[in-house]
């Protein structure tokens, strides 16, 4: 991705100032481990308050725990506000299924790096639990911290996150808050990585955290808002 020229600086958000939580709307499903050793993380937001609106991400964690970044060239753009990477590389998304039953999407990238991947999703007991637990909490008590931490004691209690919080930081220091419609449990995984078959998902053994989202024990979909500060310091101000 580009650097920016020191002449561009004045048409940046300034930083220390804080933006505004705006939703990201769309499907989030973190640390998908796979026998092969790699970890991903499968993002697509059908609506966000950027000037790209809807854009795809793959966070790709190899064995030896580089992390990659791979969307557009105008998506990363934002994207590395809210999240620090290894590396970040352009990539094209096609699309074939993202519901309720599952994700199935393939990509290939500037680097050379291609991916073909299904996850198929399902509901268990303790998430239809957790989907009831949260529409029970009125919006306007969810957005305080007393609902915040709330949510994140059901959360933790019926799903293997780590002691992730709904409502926090990210590791580059950005707000963030998780609104959630429905959470699926991943059933099962298949891919093939510039090729070569990741094998069947398992356990991620990913170790890096994310802010304050820790390491999930097993991958889970979120659809909903993933609320962020927009724009975030350092994002381009956009007229």
């Amino acid at each position: 991705m580009s650097t920016t020229s020191g002449a561009d600086e004045q048409y940046r958000y300034p930083q220390g100032i804080r933006g505004p939580l705006r939703p990201f709307s769309g499907v989030v499903c973190p640390y998908i481990g796979f026998e092969s050793g790699h970890t991903l993380w499968l993002v697509a937001f059908d609506e966000t308050p950027t000037p790209v609106d809807s854009y795809a991400e793959l966070w790709l964690e190899r064995p030896d725990g580089e992390l990659a970044l791979y969307a557009s060239s105008e998506a990363a753009e934002y994207i590395v506000a809210y999240h620090e990477f290894d590396r970040v590389e352009e990539a094209a998304f096609a699309w074939q299924r993202a519901d309720s039953e599952a994700l199935e999407v393939g990509m290939d990238s500037a680097d050379g790096t291609t991916l073909d991947l299904r996850v198929d999703l399902t509901t268990t007991t303790r998430t239809r639990v957790l989907d009831a637990l949260s529409s029970l909490l009125p919006e306007a008590v969810a957005q305080t911290s007393i609902g915040s931490a709330t949510s994140t004691r059901v959360f933790n209690a019926l799903l293997p996150a780590g002691g992730s919080k709904s409502r926090g930081r990210t590791e580059t220091g950005i707000r963030y808050r998780v609104d959630t419609d429905r959470i699926l449990a991943v059933e099962s995984a298949c891919g093939t990585l510039d090729g070569l078959d990741l094998g069947n998902v398992t356990p991620s053994r990913s170790t890096r955290t994310h802010g304050d989202v820790e390491c999930w024990r097993w991958p889970y979909a979120i659809f909903g808002r993933l609320y962020l500060e927009y724009p975030a310091p350092g994002q381009p101000v956009v007229a």
